[in-house]
Order: C-alpha cells, then sequence, then structure tokens
C-alpha cells in the first residue's frame, strides 16, 4: 500500500526476483476473495448473457474459470497488478546501480 498507494484491492509481489505478483478479486475480508496470479492470465472477457457482472478468465494452461466480477473489475486489477510490478522492478533496479 505504501509503495503504490492503493488502499484496496491491493496486489501483492509475492516474490519480486521471480516476477511473481497476485492480485485479489474482492474484498481480502469477503469469503468470495480468490488471488490470481497475473503471469498466468491470458485473457479476461465479460460474459455476455450475465445481468450481473460476470467474467471467464482464461489461463495460458487453457483453464477456464468464471468469476462473478465484472470484466472491468479484474482488467482494473490487472493494470494495478502491472503498477506494482513496475514500482519494484525499478526499485530491485535501483538497488544495483
Amino acid at each position: 500500500m505504501k509503495q503504490t498507494g492503493f488502499k484496496r484491492r491491493v496486489p501483492i509481489p509475492v516474490s519480486v526476483r521471480f516476477d511473481i505478483y497476485a492480485f485479489p478479486t474482492h474484498a481480502i475480508k469477503d469469503h468470495a476473495c480468490i488471488w490470481i496470479f497475473a503471469n498466468h492470465v491470458q485473457q479476461i472477457s465479460a460474459i455476455e448473457d450475465s445481468t450481473k457482472g460476470k467474467s471467464l478468465i482464461v489461463f495460458w494452461s487453457g483453464f477456464q474459470f468464471e468469476l462473478e466480477v465484472s470484466q472491468h473489475t479484474l482488467q482494473k486489477q490487472l493494470d494495478r497488478t502491472e503498477v506494482c510490478r513496475y514500482v519494484f522492478t525499478i526499485g530491485l533496479e535501483q538497488q544495483f546501480v
């Protein structure tokens, strides 16, 4: 939170060295919350016939997972994870300069 300024649904660097980052789908106290490892996500798409915001995540392995979270929210979380990756990668690079 301190490094990125994000207050809610904050992505975490599991291992900066090995480029492993994860993001939550809901608030971390919500029982529906699951963590997605960003490097495994190939595609996020909306499920159009849904009255609620539902999405389909397609992973590089071919596995598909349906979530009751809007495509917009998941994409925002993926984008936040990229910001997190950038902040920590730049910080790591500056240690060796």
